[in-house]
């Protein structure tokens, strides 16, 4: 899969997020809101553990699981608390009165926003106009739909 831009995988890979986000943002709306954030989440993570498995099975032919195994680092706790922290925050979101367009359109613009300053300061990347055009229509954006 590598990082190949010109690659069908490059294509299906970005699918997959945006089938995968949009079912994820229109299914967390529906989540009973008298059903607890933390039950309501280990009932996923219950799911997510034989959905993997299977798929491991399934696409994994070949696969040295030892080896991929001690790959592992610190990296998927932080990812499980950077998880937690977004299923929690969209729920609540949700629950509070934010509705599926907007909820995700500006926690979206945001997070971009910090994306571009993330690899600017931390990893070196060159500010480009366009991305400083890009971060003003962003902002323009996320006042537009929190106006009245």
């Amino acid at each position: 899969m590598g990082t190949n831009a010109n690659g069908i995988m490059y294509y299906v890979s970005a699918l997959v997020a945006i089938i995968g986000a949009t079912s994820y943002q229109i299914v967390v709306k529906k989540v009973p809101s008298d059903l607890n954030p933390l039950v309501s989440m280990i009932g996923i993570y219950i799911m997510v553990l034989p959905i993997c498995l299977i798929l491991l099975l399934v696409l994994g032919r070949g696969l040295d699981l030892s080896a991929e195994i001690h790959k592992l680092s610190w990296r998927q706790p932080a990812l499980a608390v950077g998880v937690i922290m977004m299923e929690i925050g969209f729920l609540l979101m949700y629950r509070n009165g934010w509705t599926l367009s907007t909820g995700n359109l500006v926690t979206g613009a945001v997070i971009n926003i910090l994306l571009v300053f993330v690899e600017v300061f931390g990893m070196g990347a060159e500010l480009q106009i366009k991305s400083i055009v890009g971060i003003v229509l962003c902002l323009v954006g996320v006042g537009l739909l929190n106006s009245p």
